[in-house]
């Protein structure tokens, strides 16, 4: 499908993440995995490209067509050491897209995501929507449980779903006010950050837009950080690339 033309589409439905846009199918595509344009019409059709646009239609965004769902579903191949067959797993990152408010349409696409899995010989597929399951410090009294959130990861339990012993994205995220006063923000945090803060100042330290040039030193932190934190990280020439796509695009 055409990349602005796919970007413009999920634009459109709740949750649109950068990990469901055409540059991210086409960068991932250079490292083994295959993308699938899957979207859903308001008619029930789950179409997977231009190929199967209704006839009339222009490749690109099915004009006058509405669409309630997609999901960027990449495809990669897995070859087990010491089996002579391969096998295949699907994956739709921060997917899929939709109002899961909506109960009848959200089984829809679980179900057409199941029976694509199936049809391209995957022995299982993975999604991890942006899906709030609650607010607030887990296990702390300020949390707040999402009521939808928890009827939908009921739901996907009770049909089969489980939870991956292999998360790659974050399960929580934090999210800041930043109209707020920066004396404001600073007493919001813990004494010792603004500690630090306030010594980096006095260091000298100052902050300043980065630009291409300042890729390779942002690889030489992050990996630093991954080594005193322990976590697996890739090598710089995969990371490069993708700034390098991602600032290219505008994104």
């Amino acid at each position: 499908m055409n990349p602005a033309a796919w970007d413009d589409l999920i634009a459109g439905l709740p949750g649109a993440h950068l990990l469901q846009s055409a540059e991210w199918g086409d960068f991932k595509a250079q490292y083994g995995w295959r993308p699938y344009h899957c979207h859903w019409l308001a008619d029930g059709r789950m179409l997977e490209g231009p190929a199967d646009l209704p006839a009339g239609v222009p490749a690109g965004l099915p004009a006058g067509v509405q669409v309630q769902a997609a999901a960027l579903v990449l495809q990669r191949r897995i070859a087990p050491r010491g089996f002579p067959l391969s096998w295949s797993m699907l994956y739709a990152p921060k997917g899929p897209l939709l109002d899961w408010s909506d109960f009848t349409l959200r089984q829809r696409v679980l179900a057409d995501l199941q029976s694509l899995a199936r049809r391209k010989g995957a022995i299982l597929v993975k999604i991890d929507p942006d899906v709030s399951l609650g607010s607030g410090v887990p296990n702390t009294p300020d949390e707040q449980p999402d009521l939808l959130g928890q009827e939908v990861a009921h739901e996907l339990l009770a049909s089969g779903w489980r939870y991956s012993a292999e998360q790659v994205q974050f399960r929580n995220s934090v999210l800041l006010d930043l109209r707020r006063s920066e004396d404001d923000l600073l007493a919001a945090m813990k004494q010792k950050t603004r500690y630090n803060i306030r010594l980096a100042e006095r260091k000298g330290v100052s902050i300043r837009p980065g630009g291409p040039g300042d890729l390779e030193a942002l690889y030489r932190m992050y990996a630093e950080t991954s080594l005193r934190d322990g976590f697996v990280i890739r090598e710089g020439g995969y990371y490069l690339a993708l700034w390098e796509r991602f600032l290219a695009a505008g994104l």
